[in-house]
């Protein structure tokens, strides 16, 4: 199997949530800011350089308005068996 952080479903998770900040009109500097993490951290997740955690995602879903669980439930949808 491919290391996840390179699997599809993985992707679409961090295609999903670039939308949702696109959306929120926010860019990678507001979020970072608000965080407390640098917009090249925001960068990096985005372009799947590092793996985001689940706490992160969490913040990042809630930043947006976004429900963490239904987000976790499409991209446990998509992963391979």
């Amino acid at each position: 199997m491919a290391k996840m952080i390179y699997c599809d479903a993985y992707r679409t998770l961090i295609d999903t949530l670039r939308r949702l900040r696109e959306e929120q009109g926010l860019r990678q500097a507001d979020v970072g800011e608000k965080l407390g993490l640098s917009a090249d951290w925001v960068g990096k997740v985005e372009g799947g350089e590092i793996r985001l955690d689940l706490l992160h995602l969490v913040l990042l879903c809630r930043l947006y308005g976004a429900q963490p669980d239904e987000l976790v439930r499409q991209f446990a949808q998509g992963l391979p068996d």
